[in-house]
C-alpha cells in the first residue's frame, strides 16, 4: 500500500471511527432506513395495543424499563442532530391475542419508525415481541437523550427456520433455576425460541418423578439439587413469557447409570469394572435392562410425570450411544425394538412428537416415522442427515463439528485435547449451513438447529461466557440463513456481533468479547488487516507441501498469523518457532521444505 493511500486510510479511520450501521441482531430479512436521528422518551412511553395478552404487556414493561437506561452510543460515533420533538407513543397491532406457543407459532412482524410514530404489526403476540426486541436494539443513549439513528426505518422480518435452540445439560453438573432463567433472557435477546433441557444422564437424576421419587432421592447429587415440579413449571412459565419453548429430554436406554441408585433391578452393566471405553463414552457406564418389562414401565411413568409439567408438543427421548459391550450381538435388535415402542407410546399416549439423537441409532430402520413425525437430532455424522431425511425423519442439526460449544477446553477426564477439538468460534458456527449437501426436495424437513453446551465442565459459574455470543452467531444464521460472507459483509458481522455482545452485557448477560474493544471503536483498522489476510490466501502448493510433509502444526500457525509471513521464516530461529508450538523434528522438515520450494 502506498504512503498516500496509507495516510488517507488513517485519516478516514481517525475521522469517522466506528460505523453507524444498523446494529440489529439477527439481521432482518428486509429493511430500509434513512439518515435522520430521532429522540425517544426515556419515561412515560405509551404503547397502545389491541391485545389484552399479559405476556405482551410484560414485554412492553421490559421495553419501558430499558428506555430508562438504554445502552449508550459508542463514544466514536456522532449520532447527529436529533429532532427536537420526542417519540413518546407507539402502537402494536396483532391479529390474535392467543398465548399458545408451539413449533407452528407465527413469528413474523413489521416495524416502522418515523418522526411521528412507531408501529409494530404481527399475527401473534410473539411476533410483536420480536418487533419490540428489534426496536430496543435501535434505541441508544447519547448525551442527554435516547436516540434512534438512521431513521426512518421500515422492517419486515421473519425467521428462516422455526426451531432455533440451545441445549443445556443440568445432569452432569446441576444448574440453578436462576441460571436457566438467565439463559432464557439471553435467548430472547437473540430471537432464539427453544430451550432443550437434557434433564437426566448417567451421572445424576435430578428430576423429581412423583411416580418414582426414589430415583431423584438416591440419584441426585443432593436434595438441594433436585428439580421439583414447581421449579420446572416455573421455568416453563418464565420461558413462555419470553417467547421460548422448553423441551425436556430423558435419555434412555443408555446414559442411565444414576437410576441404579434408586432401582438397581432394572439396570444392566453398572459395576465399576463395566466403566470402560468399550461400554460407554465416559464414566459411569450402565444401561437399562430392556428385557425387563419393569424398566420400560418405569420410564413411561417418568414420561407421564413429565407430560404433566412440560406442555410442549415436542418431547426428547434421547436414545444416544448404545454399545454392543453390554447386550451383545442382539444389541441393534433390542435397541430398535425399544425405540420403536417408545416412539409409538410418546406419540399415542403422550400426544407428543418424539425427538431422538442420531448417535448409534440405525437411521435406516423403520421405528414409526412412516405413521407419525419423528425428529432425528443429528450430531455425530453430517452424512447421517441426508440418510435420515431420505428415510422419512425430520431433522434438527446439532453437528458437533460446528455446534458443540464444550469443545476446545481440554479433556476433563484424561487431560490433553477434547475429543471434539477445535474450539468452535462464532465464525465457524455462523458459517455452518444446514442444507450443505442436501437436495432441495428435503429442505422442508430440516426444521432448524441447536447449539449444545454439554455439562461435564460447565456449571453456574462459567456457563454464560461459554454460550454467548457464540449462540448469537447461530441465532442469526438460523434466522436469516445468509452465509458469513467476505469483505464488507464479513466486516459488518464482526461489528454487529461485537455490538450485540455489548448490548447483552448491558442487560445483565455475561458474554465473552468477540474482539478487542478497539476493533469495535475503530473497525476500519481491523477490517483492513483481516481483509488483507483473507484476500491473499496461501499458495495452494504451500498447503499441499505442508500436508505432504505432515506439518499440520505449521498450517495452523500460518492460518493464525498470516501466510504472508511464510517467506520470513527463513530468518526465524527454532527458539522463536518453538514458542509457536513447533517441534524440533518438524522444524528441520520445514527448513528443508523452504529450500526445496
Amino acid at each position: 500500500m502506498s504512503l498516500v493511500l496509507s495516510c488517507l486510510f488513517t485519516l478516514v479511520v481517525a475521522t469517522f471511527g466506528a460505523t453507524s450501521n444498523p446494529t440489529i441482531w439477527p439481521v432482518p430479512q428486509m429493511f430500509t432506513n434513512g439518515t435522520t436521528t430521532l429522540t425517544v422518551c426515556s419515561s412515560n412511553f405509551n404503547f397502545s395495543t389491541n391485545s389484552q395478552s399479559a405476556i405482551l404487556k410484560n414485554a412492553i414493561t421490559r421495553f419501558n424499563n430499558y428506555l430508562m437506561k438504554p445502552a449508550p452510543v459508542l463514544p466514536t460515533i456522532n449520532p447527529g442532530k436529533a429532532y427536537a420533538a420526542s417519540l413518546c407513543a407507539g402502537s402494536i397491532t396483532v391479529s390474535s391475542s392467543s398465548e399458545s406457543l408451539s413449533f407452528e407459532t407465527d413469528e413474523n412482524y413489521t416495524l416502522s419508525v418515523d418522526s411521528t410514530s412507531i408501529k409494530i404489526t404481527a399475527n401473534t403476540i410473539y411476533g410483536a415481541m420480536y418487533g419490540l426486541t428489534t426496536l430496543t436494539q435501535l434505541i441508544r443513549y447519547a448525551s442527554d437523550s435516547n436516540v434512534i439513528m438512521n431513521a426512518p426505518w421500515s422492517i419486515t422480518d421473519y425467521p428462516h427456520y422455526k426451531h432455533r435452540g440451545v441445549m443445556l445439560d443440568p445432569a452432569r453438573n446441576f444448574l440453578s433455576v436462576d441460571m436457566i432463567k438467565r439463559v432464557i433472557n439471553g435467548m430472547a435477546l437473540n430471537k432464539l425460541n427453544v430451550l432443550h433441557l437434557h434433564l437426566i444422564d448417567a451421572q445424576s437424576f435430578p428430576f423429581y418423578s412423583k411416580s418414582h421419587p426414589e430415583l431423584s432421592a438416591a440419584g441426585a447429587y443432593s436434595k438441594e439439587k433436585i428439580y421439583q415440579p414447581s421449579n420446572l413449571t416455573d421455568i416453563v412459565s418464565y420461558a413462555k413469557n419470553m417467547g421460548v419453548r422448553v423441551i425436556p429430554e430423558f435419555d434412555t436406554p443408555g446414559h442411565t447409570f444414576a437410576i441404579k441408585f434408586g432401582d438397581p433391578q432394572i439396570m444392566d452393566c453398572v459395576e465399576v469394572s463395566d466403566s470402560v471405553p468399550a461400554m460407554c463414552p465416559e464414566p459411569p457406564c450402565g444401561y437399562l435392562n430392556v428385557s425387563n418389562p419393569n424398566a420400560y414401565n418405569t420410564i413411561m411413568d417418568i414420561y407421564a410425570d413429565a407430560w404433566d409439567i412440560f406442555d410442549d408438543t415436542y418431547f426428547h427421548i434421547g436414545a444416544d450411544e448404545v454399545k454392543d459391550a453390554c447386550w451383545g450381538k442382539n444389541t441393534n435388535q433390542l435397541y430398535t425394538q425399544w425405540l420403536s415402542q417408545m416412539a409409538q407410546d410418546v406419540n399415542l399416549k403422550g400426544k407428543r412428537t418424539p425427538i431422538l439423537w442420531s448417535g448409534d441409532v440405525d437411521i435406516t430402520a423403520q421405528i414409526g416415522q412412516g405413521s407419525f413425525d419423528i425428529i432425528m437430532q443429528i450430531w455425530d455424522n453430517a452424512a447421517d442427515k441426508l440418510t435420515a431425511l431420505k428415510n422419512g425423519f425430520k431433522v434438527i442439526d446439532s453437528t458437533y463439528t460446528s455446534y458443540y460449544l464444550d469443545c476446545g477446553f481440554g479433556n476433563w477426564l484424561t487431560g490433553g485435547n477434547s475429543w471434539c477439538d477445535p474450539y468452535k468460534s462464532w465464525m465457524m458456527i455462523y458459517n455452518h449451513s444446514l442444507t450443505d449437501g442436501i437436495p432441495q426436495q428435503y429442505f422442508k424437513d430440516i426444521i432448524g438447529g441447536e447449539v449444545c453446551l454439554w455439562g461435564e465442565s460447565v456449571d453456574d459459574y462459567n456457563l454464560q461466557p461459554r454460550l454467548w455470543p457464540r449462540a448469537s452467531a447461530a441465532a442469526e444464521r438460523w434466522w436469516s440463513d445468509l452465509p458469513l460472507g467476505t469483505g464488507s459483509k464479513l466486516d459488518d458481522k464482526f461489528y454487529r456481533i461485537a455490538m450485540q455482545r455489548d448490548w447483552m452485557v448491558y442487560q445483565g448477560i455475561v458474554a465473552s468479547p468477540s474482539q478487542p474493544e478497539f476493533c469495535t471503536l475503530y473497525p476500519a483498522y481491523c477490517n483492513y488487516y483481516r481483509d488483507d489476510i483473507l484476500n491473499n490466501p496461501p499458495p495452494a502448493d504451500w498447503k499441499m507441501k505442508l500436508k505432504d510433509y505432515n506439518l499440520h502444526d505449521f498450517i495452523d500457525a500460518f492460518e493464525e498469523h498470516g501466510w504472508d509471513m511464510i517467506e520470513l521464516w527463513n530468518d526465524i530461529s527454532f527458539e522463536h518457532a518453538s514458542q509457536m508450538g513447533m517441534k524440533q523434528g518438524h522444524w528441520a522438515k520445514f527448513k528443508h521444505l523452504l529450500k526445496e520450494i
